[in-house]
């Protein structure tokens, strides 16, 4: 099959954004946030055009039909769907709304055939697979008749659908029972479903649609809105693709937000008043809601390198951050303003300035708040030392692999060494780390696979990945535009035929995420090799106790090394320069001449051993497991146990 690629200009220049357009009159608009977005948190998305469009004079309704469809078939259910790990693969949340969207389509069996897995999703759901197909069939199809019956559209002079993961399937099948009761009020769609040539093919198919915002939203929305005041349309507005009346789709490429200080801060009172009123116990069990933070746009290593296999900021890697002060000021007015601590930022990757005054100043404060952020691994100890005393819990360091060869084909800009610092300080820090393991990649070998799985072992007492698989392809990813010799028959991946039977939509235009055919050189016995070492290392950590631990404690010229990694515990003292270069190779790799040379320029070291006496020293370390080294540079894998942190 032959990909499409976009021929939609990508990003207007950064100062083209116009400034907030004249209104001619106030619109009534209305924002739906479909399932199946997280029903633990509002839409920031939703959140943010809210904001700018009453700034600008309208008024808007947020309709989170994701909370009534949590109620209506119960918060474990649903949660357990939206968060579902298989989007890129069994896609279920789409398929289960695609009777609701397209009628009865049928292929129950075909879908199950093609994807056994299914038949693991529904044990954990504890539904069988026929109770799965009556929800698909029947269930969801009435329940969206009677939530969409329940609102007034004809009120609105628009609505608008945001659509970002498996929210698209609904997000159709909502717009066509809006449009067939309010047939006059035009609907937009927008998110990151729906950017470049995706939206194109959306607006062009689906005549529920009447507009779609290829990229950012924050200026095009304002704009729709300032035309459809006036009388007018938004067709040829920045941002905006939409529908001539031959049928054809023009679109103009998107301006970008250049100064996030300029954003306002998202409004999310419409999502807090739903939850009450429907129950919060109802929509989210026991789970507390997560307040969601935009800091920054893009990515600044994007910028540089971009991740071969990263579909992210397809419109723009350009990084655009709020400063320390502004993001300071948002974090606390809403974390009083809904009497939440737990804030989850949306950014692709933290700006580096925030590890100075931001830190600083919300450490000082003493709140106890619970954040979220994206991540480079590169980080010092001290650096998550200041994120962990602003209130940093939880991070996203995009490890992917423990191998140093692995992550220069993936471009990551870092090494097994590094990483593995990141995982020790973070654990020391009590940051909890979310990574997993890829594979796939061109070029890889077995010794890249075996090599993985034999340091392992050595790192049971950090945190593990979370799941172990191959590399998916994500449209606007370098592997995407353009593939490597070893990847072949690139093509929407299976599940779309499933999600969209219709004959007359162009699936390798819609489609974010894509199938392709590798020359592995991998064998699958190293692959079973590092996925059995990856299965172990997570069955050491069971969620009702805590995992192993490496630790030790200094004394007057020794440390005592306690260790659980093993079947049994175990102890052993190191005493004089040994200790010291122990401890030396804790906070980051250090060369042999490299530990010679500090101990040297120490005062309380009276013995800089010889080269070869350190050297044997050093690798004896590497033997117990008490280190790793790569390319002549020992980190050792010990946390202490002094007070300032906690292990």
């Amino acid at each position: 099959m032959t990909i499409h690629r976009t021929t939609l200009p990508l990003v207007a220049d950064l100062n083209t954004a116009p400034p907030a357009p004249a209104v001619a009159r106030p619109l009534r608009v209305a924002l739906v946030n479909m399932p199946w977005a997280l029903s633990d948190r509002p839409s920031i998305q939703c959140g943010l055009l809210k904001a700018g469009l009453e700034a600008a004079g309208h008024t808007v309704d947020v309709h989170y039909l994701n909370l009534a469809l949590a109620v209506g078939i119960g918060s474990d259910m649903y949660l357990q769907i939206a968060e579902m790990p298989a989007e890129r693969t069994l896609m279920l949340g789409e398929w289960l709304f695609t009777v609701a969207a397209f009628g009865p389509v049928g292929g129950e069996d075909s879908y199950r055939a093609a994807f056994p897995a299914v038949d693991e999703a529904c044990a954990k759901l504890g539904l069988t697979f026929e109770k799965l197909c009556e929800l698909r069939g029947t269930w969801l199809p009435e329940w969206l008749d009677k939530v969409i019956g329940d609102i007034d559209w004809k009120q609105y002079d628009l609505v608008g659908f945001t659509s970002t993961f498996e929210q698209n399937v609904a997000a159709l099948a909502g717009a066509a029972r809006v449009k067939r009761l309010a047939p006059t009020v035009p609907t937009v769609f927008g998110g990151a479903n729906l950017d470049g040539e995706m939206g194109l093919e959306f607006v062009r198919r689906f005549t529920d649609i009447d507009y779609v915002v290829t990229g950012e939203g924050d200026v095009a929305l304002l704009h729709l809105a300032a035309a459809l005041s006036g009388g007018g349309s938004g067709l040829g507005l920045p941002g905006l693709a939409a529908r001539t009346p031959d049928g054809t789709v023009r679109a103009r490429p998107p301006a970008q937000v250049r100064e996030m200080d300029a954003l306002p801060v998202p409004d999310f009172t419409d999502y807090f008043l739903q939850l009450d009123r429907l129950g919060r116990r109802a929509a989210l069990g026991g789970r507390p809601v997560h307040l969601v933070v935009e800091l920054s746009r893009g990515c600044w290593w994007g910028e540089k390198h971009h991740c071969t296999f990263c579909g992210l900021n397809a419109l723009g890697m350009n990084y655009r951050s709020k400063s320390p002060r502004r993001a300071i000021d948002e974090i606390v007015a809403m974390a009083s303003a809904s009497r939440n601590l737990v804030i989850d930022t949306v950014d692709n990757i933290l700006d580096m300035r925030y590890l100075g005054t931001f830190c600083d100043e919300l450490a000082g404060h003493g709140y106890d708040l619970s954040m979220f952020f994206e991540v480079k691994a590169n980080l010092s100890p001290e650096q998550l030392r200041r994120l962990r005393a602003a209130g940093v819990t939880r991070i996203q360091p995009g490890i992917e692999s423990l191998s140093t060869r692995v992550l220069r084909i993936m471009d990551k800009g870092t090494d097994l060494l590094t990483n593995v610092r990141l995982l020790k300080w973070a654990r020391y820090h009590r940051i909890a780390v979310g990574w997993n393991i890829l594979t796939g990649f061109p070029g890889e070998t077995d010794a890249d696979y075996l090599n993985q799985a034999e340091i392992m072992p050595a790192l049971h007492h950090l945190a593990p990945p979370l799941a172990f698989g191959e590399l998916w392809m994500e449209r606007f990813s370098p592997y995407f535009s353009k593939p490597p010799a070893q990847f072949h028959d690139i093509r929407p991946r299976q599940a779309y035929a499933f999600i969209y039977p219709l004959p007359d939509l162009d699936l390798a235009k819609i489609a974010y995420f894509f199938d392709h055919t590798s020359e592995s050189q991998v064998s699958p016995e190293a692959v079973a090799t590092l996925a059995a070492a990856v299965e172990v290392w997570r069955d050491r950590w069971p969620p009702d106790r805590p995992g192993p631990s490496l630790s030790y404690q200094r004394g007057p010229g020794w440390i005592r090394i306690m260790d659980s990694r093993g079947a049994h515990r175990s102890e052993q003292y190191l005493d004089g320069w040994q200790a010291t270069v122990f401890q030396m190779c804790g906070d980051s790799p250090r060369t042999v001449a490299g530990l010679r040379r500090r101990m040297a320029e120490a005062q309380d070291v009276p013995h800089v051993p010889a080269v070869g006496e350190l050297s044997e020293f050093l690798d004896s370390c590497v033997a117990w497991r008490g280190m790793i080294q790569e390319g002549g540079r020992y980190l050792s894998l010990a946390l202490p146990t002094a007070s300032r942190g906690q292990h």
